[in-house]
């Protein structure tokens, strides 16, 4: 992980224009509930990032397709209301939003 302030209490900031230089897509997950990080930083890298923002009401834990259309998005940001750290045994959504975002190449 990334925190832009240090252990030693420094800031070093983020640097947006890296991300974008290294990533040709960004998929981006976080919740409002998240015990370790506040929502405003996810929030905040998606905003300056310029990902699509959908929110997801839940967990995650029911298989949902997320409402975008396959390979729309060179990035996007999904926000879940009770999703807390995702630290749980299975994240059925999480195939969905894969498919959603990246094509599927036919063989």
């Amino acid at each position: 992980g990334y925190y832009p302030t240090q252990p030693d209490g420094t800031k070093k900031p983020w640097r947006f224009d890296l991300i974008r230089k290294k990533c040709k897509k960004l998929v981006f997950l976080s919740s409002v509930d998240d015990p370790f990080i506040p929502v405003n930083e996810p929030r905040l890298l998606a905003k300056e990032l310029g990902l699509t923002h959908i929110e997801i009401k839940g967990d995650g834990s029911n298989s949902v397709a997320p409402p975008v259309e396959q390979n729309t998005y060179d990035g996007v940001y999904f926000e879940f209301t009770d999703g807390g750290h995702f630290m749980t045994q299975s994240f059925n959504t999480l195939r969905s939003i894969i498919n959603a975002v990246i094509p599927i190449c036919d063989a």
